[in-house]
């Protein structure tokens, strides 16, 4: 039922991103207004959330720290915001329950990205319009090669055994839906800038 609404928004949501990739502001603003238009037109809830995307130097050039969700498969430390909480804020919160990590400051705000997905348990499931936030900053050097972390926060996943890693951005990303492949993509990008 819902599957021409999620291709769809990744039809437009992918549109967005290639203008916002070409710093074309016109096109990239005339495409919000067009998904904007359409999850109005469609009456979906839209829910904010925030993707952190720590990385490194690797020996074949930069590598994006990321873990094996044990039922959803390869992720990037993402979550929702909460109510009235600040995006740097929150993107440091979900790398703490997600990694284990703390940083003093969330990095780099890269931009968004429009995304459709059925929400998880707290959202009732139902098919929503996800506008990801997007962060990054380097490693610190401090991080092992691997590590395993049992994930705290949200209902869905509190509990739950993430297997970290780091994915070679320049190598193909087995296991990472769509999404998190769009999540590299702009993160290569705005590396190739620095």
């Amino acid at each position: 039922m819902h599957l021409p609404l999620a291709e769809k928004l990744a039809e437009l949501g992918q549109a967005r991103d290639k203008a916002w990739l070409s710093q074309d502001t016109v096109a990239t603003v005339q495409q919000d207004q067009l998904l904007q238009r359409w999850v109005h037109k469609h009456g979906l809830k839209t829910v904010q959330k925030v993707c952190t995307c720590i990385w490194r130097e690797g020996q074949n050039g930069p590598e994006l720290l990321a873990f094996e969700h044990p039922s959803a498969g390869h992720q990037i430390v993402k979550g929702t915001l909460e109510p009235g909480e600040d995006l740097g804020l929150a993107a440091l919160r979900e790398l703490q329950e997600e990694a284990g990590l703390q940083r003093e400051t969330p990095g780099t705000y890269l931009g968004l990205i429009h995304h459709g997905a059925f929400g998880g348990i707290e959202s009732g499931g139902l098919f929503e319009h996800q506008i990801w936030h997007l962060f990054a900053q380097p490693a610190t050097g401090d991080e092992p090669e691997s590590w395993s972390h049992i994930a705290t926060g949200s209902i869905d996943e509190e509990g739950l055994e993430f297997k970290f890693f780091w994915q070679p951005l320049n190598l193909p990303a087995p296991g990472f839906a769509p999404v998190f492949e769009r999540v590299m993509q702009l993160l290569k990008h705005h590396l190739q800038g620095l």
